[in-house]
């Protein structure tokens, strides 16, 4: 491995891809909309997955909000992936119905 090679910035890489501006303006945006997309997606598929074992657990929306201090419109928005969730709020209801939190991204 050659260790005198010149570590480049993320900006400079994309000058080299992008000749023109135009060019990492458009990348910037499918970035963007990307990024946008993947977010609700996790949140819908984290939603749905509290959801099942919400259910499972015979626990009602009602029930679980009270044990975690919150509202049952908060819980509907967590299962609809309109919330957006902290570990920390996965941790207590992963807490209340008794299952193990595991991450993993790929």
């Amino acid at each position: 491995m050659d260790l005198n090679k010149q570590l480049v910035t993320i900006e400079e890489s994309k000058k080299k891809a992008f000749k023109t501006q135009a060019q990492r303006e458009e990348y910037q945006k499918e970035y963007k909309r990307f990024v946008e997309q993947n977010n609700k997606e996790v949140l819908l598929e984290l939603g749905l997955k509290l959801k099942k074992i919400r259910e499972m657990a015979g626990v009602t929306q009602e029930e679980l909000a009270k044990q975690i201090n919150t509202d049952k419109g908060n819980i509907s928005r967590m299962e609809h992936g309109r919330q957006n969730l902290t570990v920390e709020y996965i941790v207590k209801v992963a807490n209340v119905l008794h299952r193990p939190v595991k991450i993993d991204i790929s």
